[in-house]
């Protein structure tokens, strides 16, 4: 029940992006998602990484450093898609 009616806010969405789309709103519709892209990455995924990071390094520094590096190299990669999406849109 309640997965259905999380579910249904996408008609909701999609009306307000339909009349959102008419307008030249979009440079707010960008700042909004990329807000919403640093809330989530910032208050819930650091601290899982963080605690994935003092998993591994149970198994030696070189793995706790390697996956500290991926984890940074997929957050940049997810930042710098945003903004070449803002910038050539």
């Amino acid at each position: 029940m309640l997965n259905y009616a999380s579910a249904s806010t996408i008609f909701l969405g999609l009306i307000v992006g339909i009349f959102v789309g008419q307008v030249e709103a979009s440079i707010y519709i960008y700042a909004i998602s990329a807000g919403l892209f640093l809330y989530i990455s910032l208050g819930e995924l650091v601290p899982e990484l963080k605690e994935m990071v003092r998993e591994v390094h149970a198994d030696g520094m070189k793995h706790a450093i390697l996956a500290f590096i991926l984890q940074n190299i997929g957050m940049l990669t997810g930042a710098t898609i945003l903004y070449l999406v803002t910038k050539y849109n």
